[in-house]
């Protein structure tokens, strides 16, 4: 990743993050939203294949955020995906119920062999429902406790979850940054 400051190219490594869950819980909105590539959620599902690689700047640290895709056919590219990641969000549908199969099996396939520490993981809980959002009843796998679980909505309506889900993020970022 390279940056010009004042007429000057400096490289900077980027912090990679990837973004898991299963199909349709949101993962490829909110990455356009953390990254800035548009934050309008549309009703169009459209499958990703493999993964999508997003770049942006966070607090002067570069981030590539990896939007992989949910289905299971692409499992045989997650080696790739894995390589030098350096934190992951794990997205369920908040909708759903009995979510902790679905996070134990992302946090067994990807955060063990990476040897991840709980400080570079993020929880969104994520719902498409603008008139009630969240239950905010949550409890997650005892893998990911005090793993910081943030309750997103990317509606313009949901202001606060929009602004605690860059907050998360940023700090996600920081603690990534220092380390």
């Amino acid at each position: 990743y390279q940056r010009r400051v004042h007429g000057e190219i400096h490289r900077m490594t980027a912090k990679k993050i990837l973004v898991l869950g299963q199909a349709r819980t949101g993962k490829t909105v909110i990455s356009n939203f953390l990254c800035k590539w548009g934050d309008v959620p549309t009703l169009d599902y459209r499958p990703t294949a493999g993964c999508r690689i997003l770049e942006t700047e966070v607090g002067g640290c570069a981030v590539e955020l990896w939007d992989c895709s949910g289905d299971k056919r692409y499992e045989v590219g997650w080696p790739a995906m894995m390589k030098d990641a350096k934190g992951i969000i794990f997205v369920f549908n908040a909708e759903q119920r009995n979510t902790d199969p679905v996070l134990e099996g992302w946090f067994r396939s990807f955060a063990v062999p990476l040897n991840l520490q709980p400080d570079t993981f993020l929880v969104f809980a994520h719902s498409q429902n603008t008139q009630h959002p969240h239950s905010g009843r949550y409890t997650l796998p005892r893998q990911l406790q005090g793993v910081p679980l943030v309750e997103t909505c990317l509606d313009a309506s949901c202001e606060a979850e929009r602004a605690r889900m860059m907050a998360a993020f940023s700090e996600l970022v920081s603690r990534l940054a220092a380390s």
